[in-house]
């Protein structure tokens, strides 16, 4: 390898560090933003989010940690007040909140699929549309038929504005 060519490896290899580097101080430099985004956030709406979330971790039926199950009767054990007693394996909440993300976007997965199911449905119908509106909505709903799954206790509506024919 002639010297010519060592130094244009060099220089290459220098290049790419550089934009390498810039990368990462851009990469720093947002990261350093959307914490300062959070912290204000935080110590603005921390409390209303909080509820929020909440909310959703219960209409999920998420629980708060592992529950305690007693070995010989192999039922969860209960407080005196006969609330259930978990092991809070997950102090910062990280997988409870990967949970509820997983349960939102199977929820929204359904939805997207309940839209394009009526969609089809809607194109195979004898009546023309002209022009439609669409939006999704969720709303809570407890199955009939008595499946507790996370799927099953929510269901997505499909809401149609505007039509004309």
């Amino acid at each position: 390898m002639s010297k010519n060519q060592t130094a244009r490896i060099v220089d290459r290899i220098a290049a790419r560090r550089a934009e390498l580097e810039a990368q990462l101080q851009a990469l720093e430099a947002e990261t350093e933003e959307h914490e300062a985004h959070l912290a204000d956030r935080l110590e603005k709406a921390g409390r209303a989010r909080v509820a929020l979330v909440e909310d959703l971790l219960d209409r999920f039926e998420i629980p708060q940690g592992t529950p305690r199950i007693d070995k010989e009767t192999g039922k969860q054990k209960l407080t005196k007040e006969g609330k259930p007693i978990f092991i809070n394996n997950d102090p910062d909440e990280t997988k409870r909140m990967e949970r509820l993300a997983e349960a939102i976007d199977g929820l929204v997965r359904r939805a997207e699929g309940a839209v394009a199911e009526e969609s089809v449905s809607n194109k195979a119908s004898a009546v023309p549309r002209a022009t439609a509106s669409s939006h999704i909505g969720f709303e809570s709903a407890v199955d009939k038929a008595g499946d507790d799954s996370q799927e099953a206790r929510f269901t997505a509506t499909y809401h149609e504005d505007d039509v004309t024919s």
